[in-house]
């Protein structure tokens, strides 16, 4: 007799906010969570906006071997090396965002598969790059590095306060909406990304790779940006540290926060 298949299939896990709480540490419970569920067949992984050196090693801490959408969505990466998805923002388009960016008293950073530029050292910077776990090499010239460049970086990062983030997204999304995304992937942060990348349009990409109905997908998150996938996904979540009026658009709000939260959810959906 053929085994009947499980609800859900798969399991894709944003990491800042969901995954990770302020101390940045994978605690025990997610890891023998993370385990049980890909003992029992779930395949699980991550959606990121991090980029993918530093998603990687958080894959390495769970176990994870399925590819990892990282960058946003604009990155789908097996863990075999293979590029599966390799979106990035026109290297032209690049320089112009730079140039316009830099009359802004702000820490800009941008990534490119080999290296991450920024314009500047600063604590702000130190601390990203600590908590990324992955090197960042200062520029004196940003737009200029963007035009020798034949590849186009995959993220520009715009490092703000919270409450001008949202003023600068509308500013730059002027400029430069017909070429690129301009977003935030957290509050004091202004993304520019292609446009077509988006996490949503990754899992989308990586159920098709998988041979995977999105209905038999699990979409965890905590912020603005995961609503896209948390909407299409046939159970979208949000930790219970997610803002009270982003919970409406998911299926389901756990009541325990961070990691917790998506054990509550692997316990509930997945192994009973």
């Amino acid at each position: 007799m053929t085994e009947p298949r499980p609800p859900y299939e798969l399991i894709v896990v944003d990491v800042d906010g969901t995954l990770l709480d302020d101390s940045r540490l994978i605690t025990p419970l997610m890891r023998e969570a993370a385990a049980r569920v890909q003992a029992a067949g779930v395949k699980l992984t991550l959606a990121t906006g991090r980029v993918f050196a530093s998603a990687v090693q958080v894959a390495d801490d769970l176990g994870i071997t399925q590819p990892i959408i990282s960058d946003g969505g604009a990155v789908l990466r097996g863990r075999d090396g293979q590029v599966l998805r390799d979106l990035r923002v026109a290297a032209h388009s690049a320089a112009a965002i730079l140039t316009a960016v830099a009359g802004e008293n702000a820490d800009c950073h941008a990534f490119y598969p080999d290296e991450i530029l920024v314009n500047r050292r600063s604590s702000a910077v130190e601390r990203y790059a600590a908590r990324l776990g992955v090197e960042m090499r200062q520029h004196p010239d940003l737009p200029a590095a963007a035009a020798a460049r034949p590849d186009g970086p995959t993220m520009i990062v715009l490092r703000v306060e919270a409450r001008t983030a949202p003023v600068l997204r509308a500013k730059f999304g002027a400029m430069f909406g017909a070429e690129v995304q301009v977003t935030s992937t957290a509050p004091h942060l202004v993304d520019f990304l292609h446009l077509d990348a988006g996490k949503d349009r990754a899992v989308a990409f990586l159920c098709s790779h998988l041979g995977i109905e999105i209905g038999r997908v699990i979409a965890i998150g905590d912020g603005i940006n995961d609503l896209d996938m948390i909407r299409a996904a046939g159970l979208g979540v949000l930790v219970g540290n997610a803002a009270p009026e982003l919970w409406p658009y998911a299926d389901y709000v756990t009541q325990a926060s961070h990691s917790a939260g998506i054990a509550e959810v692997i316990e509930r959906f997945c192994l009973k």
